[in-house]
C-alpha cells in the first residue's frame, strides 16, 4: 500500500517531468499549470488506494495530497525538494535504526564551518569531507571565501565555530560580533531555509593564556557571541560543560581526539539531526 511520503515522491517526479517544459519560459517556478497536472495524478492514484481504504480515509489522503500541491503552486523546485526531505525525515526520527545512525550519517546535509576544531573533525576521520568547509588559523571573515560553495551545498543546517583565532584582531567584543553577524546574515540571505547554529568559543588554559594574553577574552567574546545569536533569533551552542582537564592538547587551545566524538553527537542532539 503507497505510504502518504510515497505518494507526494510520485507526485513530484511526475510533475517535475512537466515542470521543465514550464520552466524554459518561466524559468525556476512551479506553476500553476503543474499543480492543476498533480491534482489529475492524484485523482488517477485513489484507485491503487481504494481496494485497501475506506472511502472516508481515502477521501482524506487525497485531500491532502492536493493541498500539498496547491500550497506548492509559488514553490520552486529546491522549496519542493526540502519539503519531502523534511517530510521524510519527521517520519523516520522515533525510529530506533534513525536514532542509532553513525555520526557522519547525521550529519548528512548539515555543513561544519570553522577553524582548527572544526577541521579536527576532519582530521580524525568522525565527519565526511562533504560536511566540513574549516582550516586550521581560520577568522570569521574567511567564510566569505568559501560562500558561493556553501551557498551551492544548500545545506539543512550550518554549525559555525569560530573565534579563538579573533581574539587578538578586534578592539572590542562588539566589534568580532558585528563582522560575525554580517557574515551570518549574507549566508542566511541565500539560504533562507537553512538553520543555522553558533558554537562558543572553548575555554583555554590559564597555562596558554600565559603564553597569549589575549586568549584571556574567550569569555567577554561569547558573551558577546550569545548576544548576536539572540539578535539574528539562531541558536547558540553552549559545549563548555564537556570540557575538562583531559580534554586538552598540550597547547591547551586545542582537543583530543576523544572530546570531538562527543562534541559531534551534543551538536547533533541540540539540532535534533
Amino acid at each position: 500500500m503507497p505510504s502518504y511520503i510515497g505518494l507526494v515522491h510520485f507526485i513530484f517526479e511526475k510533475t517535475r517531468e512537466f515542470s521543465q517544459q514550464v520552466s524554459r519560459m518561466k524559468k525556476g517556478l512551479v506553476k500553476a499549470a503543474v499543480v492543476g497536472a498533480a491534482i489529475v495524478i492524484i485523482a488517477g492514484l485513489t484507485a491503487v488506494v481504494i481496494s485497501v481504504k475506506s472511502s472516508r480515509q481515502r477521501q482524506a489522503e487525497v485531500a491532502k495530497g492536493v493541498e500539498v500541491i496547491r500550497n506548492m503552486e509559488t514553490v520552486d523546485a529546491t522549496q519542493i525538494e526540502n519539503k519531502i526531505r523534511q517530510m521524510e525525515e519527521d517520519e523516520l526520527k522515533n525510529t530506533e535504526e534513525y536514532k542509532n545512525r553513525p555520526i557522519n550519517v547525521k550529519y548528512e546535509g548539515s555543513l561544519i564551518l570553522g577553524d582548527s576544531q572544526a577541521e579536527a573533525f576532519l582530521s580524525y576521520k568522525i565527519l565526511d569531507d562533504s560536511e566540513v568547509i574549516a582550516h586550521k588559523g581560520a577568522h570569521i571573515k574567511e567564510i566569505s571565501d568559501s560562500f558561493d560553495t556553501i551557498v551551492n551545498l544548500n545545506p539543512k543546517n550550518i554549525f559555525l565555530t569560530y573565534g579563538v583565532n579573533d581574539l587578538g584582531m578586534y578592539g572590542t567584543k562588539e566589534d568580532f560580533a558585528a563582522v560575525y553577524k554580517q557574515e551570518i546574515q549574507k549566508l542566511q540571505e541565500k539560504l533562507p531555509n537553512t538553520k543555522f547554529y553558533v558554537n562558543l568559543i572553548f575555554p583555554v588554559t590559564d597555562a596558554a593564556i600565559a603564553q597569549q594574553s589575549h586568549l584571556a577574552r574567550w569569555q567577554s567574546f561569547n558573551e558577546a557571541i550569545k548576544q548576536m545569536c539572540d539578535e539574528l533569533g539562531i541558536t547558540c551552542i553552549d559545549s563548555n560543560s564537556l570540557v575538562n582537564s583531559d580534554s586538552y592538547e598540550p597547547d591547551g587551545i586545542h582537543m583530543v581526539y576523544s572530546f570531538y566524538q562527543g562534541w559531534a553527537e551534543y551538536m547533533a542532539e541540540v539540532a535534533g539531526i
